[in-house]
């Protein structure tokens, strides 16, 4: 795309009809309600937590196939891929995705199996009402698993006439792939159902010729070899409504197909083929729930949940090794090594909250969570050596098969107490009780230990929030943080996704964390501010590490080039968040700012870094348009989205410096996004986003593929 088309582009969205113009630009205003704060409705202004909003408005005009895009310019929020294309995950600042809680509808998607225990965002977007992200340990409320914070998905649920439908669609050039959606929904006598089918079936990524500076990529043609994926979505939903109570149900099926992409930085030293592949990865789910409002005087709200989920992976890896002259001229050794991993998790869980009102100055939110993680995973390992040019013969065919059974139960009560001191002052105070036991249940390994560990312990958290100001809130608060380490950290580890192992670490000790936050928001007629300046301190913060280092502890042998997890000295995190949009008097067009800055520091026992591969600045900048014209909404968006250099650093006894050190490129990109929301009989939206205008070659630092070069995304919904 040259100069000449892009001000073309350009000067045609711009000059949209301008008559009665409606002046709402694309935006969350602080009013807006929200619950994952304080686990019970509040306005936005007015929540002590950092917290961001992505409505069902930024969800439609968003060019994103998966919920990891809708995330990626919340401040404060990082989305990796993990080589998987197909399968994105969230961090919340700086903390991995195994302290990121994620709930759909305030249940839990649990994934002890997963990359450091982190559950993908396997959720299809067109069913999603909202998504409320907490920023920073959200223990006291949410668990052990929020220590980084929560991404509470809140689904579609029935109409407001018997029979409606709702059709989505989009294309993708830079995957060739399409995204489809078809739900119906109503309401009929009380009853709320809502049933919705979609697919994502994208081919491989196309990237800009040439290689990347971080990562020298397999490029034929363009294309990132190995990075498609095909995911399906089933969910029905039925609720039936009473006075001041609802009882509803949910199913949901989710089924994911997708590739792992290996870059040639991996095929070096004699390795000359590596391939993984991820052919299942499928998640269903059946949930109940009970809901009743002003059960007595005291008692204003009630809510019990129950669900059980299963989640099926297959895994494969091929390896082929073929080392020349290793004895000498002429001789050789040629290794050929096939991994596959059968995996299944079986989670139930129990939830139950109480909102209490005894004292009209007091809103008192109680509760308890139990889950029951049941996990089975199957290795089979098949190696093949063969010997040439040696005067001895090649081993037989070694075929190794190991099986483990574990599970995790997890209990907790909590208690917090918002306490309105006055019209401008309120404090809210909790305190949370967790205890979780781990067990290795069967294995037929001689490398693992034994596990049984009971671990409990009590975490706090304190907000202030004061509102005198008009159109102002200014928030301070503490809260703590624990988090007891997965199964597959302690047990299991993974022989996948890398040429060497990742060893589990059956002495790891929890994670545990202090938070404090100062941070301020502002609404008035043009202008919207929201901004946070946060201070984290962890112990016992689990990393991976090089089996070199002096902090691991991994079976021997090993390879040189095998990790493990490990508890590291701590980790502490400094960062601002700033979020703000200003509108013109008088004018359609309004500009916004998404920025983070985030400094993190590591420290191991070697030494402390603050190269921890999160850039210092990133963000996202833009100027917006949005017009009313005869019953159709125009609008269009105009941003850069980038981010400076960053380098990551670990310990490595076998490098001279005594660290392993990798460095990522900073990047910026163009893009533009623009459409057409079209309310007449039959509500119709279409947009279209035309994505790194000038064909930047990039990666970002959390992430471990190429993202897509010059591309456009169609998009079109339309409700019956």
């Amino acid at each position: 795309m040259n100069k000449t088309t892009l001000s073309i582009l350009l000067l045609s969205t711009l000059s949209l009809p301008l008559a009665n113009a409606n002046n709402d630009i694309l935006m969350v205003k602080l009013d807006t309600m929200v619950v994952s704060g304080s686990r019970t409705e509040k306005i936005l202004l007015d929540v002590p937590v950092s917290i961001s909003v992505i409505t069902q408005e930024d969800i439609q005009r968003n060019g994103a196939e998966q919920v990891g895009e809708l995330l990626r310019d919340i401040p404060g929020v990082t989305i990796t891929d993990t080589s998987v294309a197909g399968a994105k995950r969230v961090r919340i600042r700086g903390e991995v995705g195994s302290n990121v809680l994620i709930l759909i509808d305030g249940q839990e998607i649990s994934e002890q199996r997963s990359s450091h225990g982190a559950a993908p965002l396997l959720v299809d977007p067109n069913i999603i009402e909202r998504i409320e992200v907490v920023k920073g340990p959200a223990s006291v409320l949410y668990g052990s698993k929020a220590i980084g914070g929560v991404v509470n998905i809140f689904t579609k649920k029935g109409g407001d006439r018997a029979i409606q439908a709702e059709l989505n669609a989009s294309y993708n050039s830079s995957t060739d792939g399409f995204d489809t959606n078809a739900q119906l929904y109503g309401s009929v006598n009380n009853f709320d159902y809502r049933l919705s089918v979609s697919r994502a079936d994208h081919g491989d990524r196309k990237v800009p010729d040439g290689t990347d500076d971080n990562i020298a990529y397999n490029n034929k043609d363009g294309v990132l070899e190995n990075s498609s994926f095909d995911n399906s979505n089933v969910n029905a939903y039925l609720a039936y409504n009473m006075d001041k109570i609802t009882i509803g149900a949910r199913l949901e099926s989710y089924k994911a197909d997708t590739e792992s992409h290996t870059d040639n930085s991996i095929i070096e030293n004699g390795l000359e083929g590596f391939q993984l592949d991820l052919p299942k990865r499928d998640r269903k789910k059946a949930s109940i729930f009970f809901e009743a409002n002003d059960v007595t005087e005291s008692l204003v709200k009630m809510r019990l949940d129950a669900f059980h989920q299963v989640r099926d992976r297959d895994f494969s890896q091929d390896l082929l090794v073929n080392v020349p002259n290793f004895a000498g001229p002429g001789s050789n050794i040629a290794i050929d090594l096939d991994l596959k991993t059968v995996f299944k998790q079986k989670n139930s869980g129990l939830q139950a909250q109480f909102d209490l009102v005894f004292h009209p100055d007091h809103y008192i939110v109680s509760g308890f969570d139990y889950s029951y993680d049941k996990m089975k995973s199957n290795v089979m390992t098949v190696s093949k050596t063969t010997f040439t040019g040696v005067p001895f013969p090649s081993p037989p065919l070694s075929v190794t098969d190991t099986t483990v059974e574990s599970h995790q139960e997890t209990k907790a009560i909590y208690l917090q107490d918002e306490w309105s001191l006055n019209d401008d002052m309120t404090i809210t105070a909790g305190i949370r009780q967790t205890w979780v036991d781990t067990e290795l249940d069967k294995e037929n390994s001689s490398v693992l230990n034994k596990i049984d560990t009971n671990e409990s312990r009590a975490v706090g958290s304190l907000a202030f929030v004061y509102s005198g100001i008009e159109n102002t809130a200014i928030r301070a608060g503490w809260s703590q943080g624990f988090r007891v380490p997965a199964l597959l950290e302690l047990l299991e580890g993974t022989p996948h996704g890398g040429s060497g192992i990742l060893h589990a670490n059956s002495d790891l000790d929890p994670e545990t964390s202090n938070s404090y936050e100062i941070g301020l928001r502002f609404d008035k007629q043009q202008f919207t501010f929201d901004g946070a300046v946060f201070y984290t301190e962890a112990k016992d913060y689990i990393a991976t590490v090089s089996c070199s280092s002096s902090t691991a502890s991994c079976p021997t042998p090993f390879a040189g080039s095998d990790t493990q997890y490990t508890n590291v000295n701590g980790a502490n995190t400094f960062g601002i968040e700033l979020f703000s949009a200003y509108q013109f008097t008088d004018s359609i067009f309004s500009i916004y700012s998404n920025l983070t800055y985030l400094r993190r520091e590591f420290e191991f026992t070697e030494f402390s870094t603050y190269q921890t591969g999160h850039p210092n600045f990133e963000g996202r900048i833009g100027l917006e348009m949005a017009t009313t014209y005869n019953n159709i909404d125009y609008w269009s968006d105009l941003y850069m989205r980038g981010a400076i250099d960053a380098d990551n650093e670990s310990p490595d006894s076998s490098a001279p410096s005594g660290k392993d050190t990798e460095h990522y490129d900073g990047w910026a990109t163009l893009n533009l996004s623009m459409g057409a929301d079209i309310n007449i009989k039959t509500p119709l939206n279409i947009s279209l986003h035309l994505n790194n205008l000038f064909d930047k070659t990039y990666t970002p630092s959390q992430e471990s593929l190429i993202s897509p070069g010059r591309h456009f995304v169609v998009k079109a919904g339309i409700k019956f």
